[in-house]
């Protein structure tokens, strides 16, 4: 199944720090999913009040899959995020229960929504409709219009429903929330039940900093993509003094009974009522976000990653016997750990032939110290022979199911210049590189000095500088740091 990412933010209140923060962070998040292929879609959401001209803001999608490559003109979405601007007048009028309906009218069926939500304040509660101060009046009757939101409208006006509908619904999506600091507990216990109900978790970050905002956003979404890595929101050795905390019920019971948000068992989850007094509920666990509670409590990307074993397989098979050799393996019975321990290991201390395939593509990300580590290790263990004389018995009567060879005749032009692309092949069937990534692992090679893959790193660099002036100066930048 497809997955499509979507930011829904709060613009309701004077208060910008989302804004500033998802401007910040959607440049790596657009590029951390470019590499690992991991969304098809891109999307940014803001939602104002009915106190505004718009009451929402939609950017459109940004087209990442194969699919996507239409002549039709991608949305800028960070250019979108910067024009956006908070709402100086009175935040109660926040349109909060207007975003889903927009969102599932936008969203795919044949792909499912990872939803990160930024909210200030939560929904206006049914019962509390009546009356001029709260906007409650204009957005119901705007999603009570008949054909409101391709009829979402009517189906979300309702808390419960709206998000029964996002997790049952023909669009289906999975929410993870992010709270400003200074959301009471009762505010917040809303925004826990949307998440929990649509499998997903809800976190609530200490200050209003942007960076701070950015660096929760990155962590959880590399967490719910599935890629190991010490969470940028927690400072090394200071696991107590991370930027957010996790937020989740103590007590599900009855939960999964409540039909509306007038049923009385809301009352221990989310209580629709304005009162005052309830400034507590007793039922709200607070959880640091360490990358222990993390692993725990964050869910993680239920599909697999796109698998490209069919058409390796037959890239490899195109290759005339006379062309096969050299070639490039990994051979599964070498060892390597007493000399090279900390490159042949990882951080969880698994072989490295055991990496996962969005581990593979952090290629990408590859400025990173643990990255350049965990890759030339990979680089170091390859085995590389001349001739069908050189290969070694065990390696010729294992199939090449288990045993992959990338001959290097797969650099040519005839052959696209696949080979670099197709190497991690060897490590987890079915990884394939983007071109970018591709160029950077062959720097790393080229850079190590690793003689036998000296030819084809220069020719796979000479091409894709010559193809991209602005990948070139990417490629330059990376090979200078690498020298430094």
């Amino acid at each position: 199944m497809e997955h499509n990412l979507l930011f829904i933010v709060d613009s309701s209140t004077y208060r910008s720090c989302y804004l500033r923060s998802l401007t910040a962070s959607l440049p790596e998040i657009i590029s951390i999913s470019t590499q690992t292929r991991c969304f098809s879609r891109i999307g940014v959401l803001a939602y104002h009040g009915y106190n505004c001209d718009n009451a929402l803001e939609w950017s459109g999608w940004l087209n990442l899959g194969e699919q996507g490559h239409t002549q039709e003109q991608q949305p800028d979405l960070v250019a979108f995020a910067k024009r956006l601007r908070a709402n100086r007048k009175h935040e109660s009028q926040s349109a909060i229960k207007t975003a889903p309906p927009k969102a599932c009218e936008v969203m795919h069926s044949n792909a499912k929504t990872l939803i990160f939500l930024y909210a200030d304040t939560r929904p206006i509660p049914n019962v509390y409709y009546p009356g001029d101060f709260y906007s409650g009046p204009m957005e119901k009757a705007a999603l009570l219009a008949s054909g409101s939101y391709s009829r979402y409208g009517f189906t979300c006006i309702d808390w419960v429903s709206a998000y029964n509908t996002l997790r049952d619904g023909p669009k289906q999506a999975q929410v993870l929330t992010i709270l400003h600091g200074f959301v009471g507990e009762v505010d917040a216990s809303w925004y826990i039940y949307l998440s929990t109900r649509t499998d997903g978790a809800c976190v609530q970050v200490k200050s209003g900093l942007k960076g701070d905002i950015a660096k929760v956003t990155v962590d959880l979404l590399l967490t719910w993509m599935g890629v190991e890595k010490d969470p940028s929101s927690i400072k090394e050795g200071q696991e107590e003094g991370s930027l957010a905390e996790l937020l989740r019920y103590i007590s599900v019971t009855e939960f999964e009974s409540i039909e509306n948000e007038q049923d009385e068992s809301t009352l221990p989850y989310f209580p629709t009522t304005m009162r005052i007094e309830l400034d507590r509920n007793e039922n709200i666990l607070e959880v640091k976000l360490t990358t222990d509670a993390m692993k725990e409590y964050v869910p993680r990307k239920t599909a697999p990653m796109p698998d490209f074993t069919e058409e390796i397989t037959s890239i490899i098979n195109s290759v005339p016997d006379t062309e096969m050799y050299p070639c490039i393996f990994l051979d599964p019975t070498l060892d390597f750990s007493y000399k090279w321990h900390d490159y042949t290991y990882d951080g969880s201390n698994r072989p490295i032939s055991y990496m996962t395939r969005s581990e593979l593509l952090q290629i990408g990300r590859s400025c990173n110290p643990g990255v350049l580590r965990r890759f030339g290790a990979i680089l170091t263990r390859f085995t590389i022979i001349s001739s069908a004389r050189e290969m070694p018995d065990h390696i010729s009567s294992t199939d090449a199911n288990h045993v992959a060879k990338i001959p290097l005749v797969l650099i040519k032009e005839k052959y696209n210049r696949q080979f670099w692309k197709v190497l991690l092949h060897t490590i987890e069937p079915g990884t394939k590189l983007p071109a970018r990534s591709a160029a950077l692992l062959a720097a790393l090679s080229l850079r190590m000095g690793i003689v036998p893959l000296m030819k084809v790193a220069e020719h796979c660099l000479t091409v894709w500088l010559l193809s991209n002036v602005w990948s070139s100066i990417l490629v330059l930048n990376f090979k200078l740091e690498l020298r430094a």
